[in-house]
């Protein structure tokens, strides 16, 4: 709580930022403008000298630490760009196991591709490469990503028709402007080189910086390419818990925040430290996790061997436990943001922790409001997916101030079981005056075990 955060979802005209027309995602003072890992961040160009489709219009002069980030006006009449570290997009790709799915970015190509077929003969030799989101097999040079110590990426060349989309990392971009010759008025291919993200070289513990250069003065922005651990935190809703209730859990992790564009999925498996990306969309609609009612293991990939690469240093990774101190006290179970517990999923195999939601711990956190970094383990109609178990009257005693665990990197909470007091209250000037036989008198009953 008290976080104030810029959503994308407004108009960017309408955000409290420093910069008259300068939009930059990861922007945010509660994080002090920090970035991590394969985060992708989003910049927008929101000028009203730039804003009219049918007319042609200069690209704005957009620079990522002096070197040239390419923008295309998308429908909205803003402009847009997409960037991030080239290790760790090439890395978080290498994870992603079947295409289009988990941390895709796409196809990599070179800084030097010019292909109309990819890139719409738009130039990026600014960059130190590119993802593109539609390319087809048969093009030369284009890769997917191996990890760290790809050598430089290759110019792509060969003409060929796009195939299905892959990016995964920016999946609700705003659609180019085609009301001018010249697609998104720099002359994109539409429908392979729409979102391309493009790829720079960052040192850790460095300053990233972002600037407009506008006619009459630059705008800019700094953001820090660093770790982030220390603006992560859990909040849980209650001190303690009665049988039967819902526990709703808070989790804040700026890094989590994967996609600008989109709420992020993510789901652990709490017992044996599975961590999963978009197994679900954000609401709760089969995105990796399964297929023809087995979990895919092509799609679903287990990332957390990697989360240390990925600059998650102890974040990343949840510990569940359900019987912290003596007997079990929650269950997992599913909302609408996650669905384990379901014909879907019968016969499962594959996933150590998914397979058997009666006895693994799987839990889904979705991020609460596109590009906030704060997620929540309950959905919109706020129903939790972890509860505290329904027990016998004369049993409640044997778990009373007993409690589950939820661990998120260093960060422990006791979900403890307890009881509080009811209390029963007259409503003053329910009556006039004597309290009359007959006559009707309103009651407060405060029982928060209920």
């Amino acid at each position: 709580g008290g976080m104030t955060f810029a959503i994308p979802g407004i108009l960017p005209e309408a955000l409290a930022t420093h910069n008259a027309n300068l939009f930059v995602s990861a922007e945010n003072s509660a994080y002090d403008n920090y970035f991590a890992g394969p985060m992708v961040i989003e910049v927008i160009v929101n000028d009203p000298d730039l804003k009219t489709l049918d007319d042609v219009h200069g690209e704005p002069d957009v620079t990522i630490n002096g070197n040239k980030l390419r923008v295309a006006q998308n429908t909205d009449g803003n402009w847009y760009g997409y960037f991030a570290d080239r290790s760790q997009a090439l890395l978080a790709d290498s994870l992603s196991g079947a295409p289009g799915f988990g941390l895709d970015f796409g196809k990599f190509c070179g800084r030097t591709t010019t292909n109309t077929g990819v890139t719409g003969g738009v130039e990026f030799t600014q960059t130190v490469g590119i993802a593109v989101p539609r390319i087809s097999a048969g093009v030369t040079g284009a890769v997917d990503g191996t990890g760290f110590g790809t050598p430089d990426l290759a110019e792509c060349t060969t003409t060929a028709t796009a195939t299905a989309l892959e990016n995964h990392v920016v999946r609700e971009n705003k659609t180019l402007n085609t009301a001018v010759a010249t697609v998104g008025q720099i002359g994109l291919n539409e429908t392979s080189g729409w979102p391309i993200i493009q790829l720079y070289d960052f040192s850790v513990g460095g300053n990233v910086i972002i600037q407009y250069n506008k006619a009459g003065g630059a705008q800019s922005t700094t953001l820090t390419f660093d770790t982030v651990d220390q603006y992560a935190g859990v909040e849980l809703d209650r001190t303690f818990y009665p049988i039967s209730s819902q526990i709703h859990i808070t989790l804040t992790d700026l890094q989590l925040n994967i996609d600008p564009t989109d709420e992020d999925s993510w789901t652990w498996e709490g017992t044996a430290g599975g961590m999963f990306y978009q197994l679900f969309t954000e609401n709760g609609e089969n995105d990796a996790a399964f297929t023809s009612g087995s979990v895919d293991t092509d799609k679903a990939q287990d990332i957390s061997a990697s989360k240390t690469a990925l600059m998650f240093e102890v974040n990343g990774i949840v510990f569940l436990s359900l019987a912290n101190d003596g007997p079990t006290v929650a269950a997992v179970s599913d909302n609408d943001d996650q669905i384990f517990n379901s014909t879907l999923v019968s016969g499962l195999g594959g996933i150590t922790g998914l397979d058997d939601p009666t006895t693994a711990t799987p839990i889904t956190f979705t991020e609460l409001g596109v590009n906030t970094g704060v997620f929540g383990n309950y959905d919109e109609a706020d129903n939790s997916n972890l509860d505290i178990l329904t027990i016998a009257s004369d049993s409640v005693n044997t778990v009373r101030g007993r409690s589950a665990l939820f661990e998120y990197g260093e960060i422990e909470n006791s979900i403890v079981v307890g009881f509080g007091f009811a209390t029963i209250d007259l409503v003053e000037d329910s009556v006039a005056g004597e309290w009359n036989s007959g006559e009707g008198i309103s009651l407060i009953l405060v029982d928060e075990d209920a």
